[in-house]
């Protein structure tokens, strides 16, 4: 399996909430490995707003899984310690590795074929005021100067977003936590690191892999 990034994303529509129990149950025969069933109890664990949306997000695993050429029937779900979700393959089926992102409005999904981690962090703008205090608190001085840029083409609160999906990304490609360790203008050595606008309202995507090539949903 040649190593290649797959990524979507699906705005959430309030008109058309989805039902819990479907996604459940449509989950479950995506993958149904017991294993896989303390996995997806734990995506229940929240309100059903929360759990909807979480449900929402693992809906965009399994087609990408086929595209790649993986049978998601064969595929076992777990986390590691830091509670990061990972995927175990069958035995010479190759390596991947896929990460989900929710924001208010929008669901992603990223798989990677390869080997190492991926990351995707979707986000929508926040208030020009807010992003600016922000900022200034948590910003190096180089995603300083990567917002003034961006701002002066997408506004301050696309580009607020489109550094913090860069932080956050970079830091679940890592695997150990905390946005706030990694500076998005300087990506680690061997990193590839893409930004995605992906419809009208703002939000922003970052996605980053140990690789190049790029597939799309």
């Amino acid at each position: 399996m040649a190593p290649r990034l797959y990524l979507t994303v699906r705005a959430l529509s309030p008109d058309a909430p989805g039902e819990v129990g479907a996604l459940r149950r449509a989950l479950a025969a995506s993958f149904p490995d017991p294993v896989n069933e303390v996995y997806l109890r734990e995506l229940e664990s929240a309100s059903p707003a929360v759990t909807l949306t979480r449900l929402t997000a693992l809906s965009l695993l399994p087609p990408l899984l086929e595209k790649a050429g993986i049978p998601p029937a064969a595929v076992l779900l777990s986390r590691d310690p830091a509670g990061r979700p990972y995927l175990t393959l069958p035995e010479g089926a190759g390596l991947a590795d896929f990460n989900l992102s929710h924001s208010a409005g929008h669901v992603a999904c990223a798989l990677w074929t390869g080997h190492g981690r991926v990351g995707v962090d979707i986000e929508e703008p926040v208030p020009a005021e807010k992003a600016g205090k922000l900022a200034q608190r948590f910003f190096s001085p180089g995603e300083q100067d990567m917002l003034r840029h961006l701002a002066r083409d997408v506004g301050i609160p696309t580009a607020f977003a489109a550094v913090w999906t860069a932080k956050e990304a970079l830091s679940k490609q890592d695997g150990r936590g905390g946005p706030l360790r990694f500076d998005a203008s300087i990506p680690p050595p061997g990193i590839a690191l893409r930004r995605a606008f992906p419809d009208s309202t703002g939000a922003v995507l970052t996605v980053c892999w140990p690789g190049d090539g790029i597939g799309s949903d």
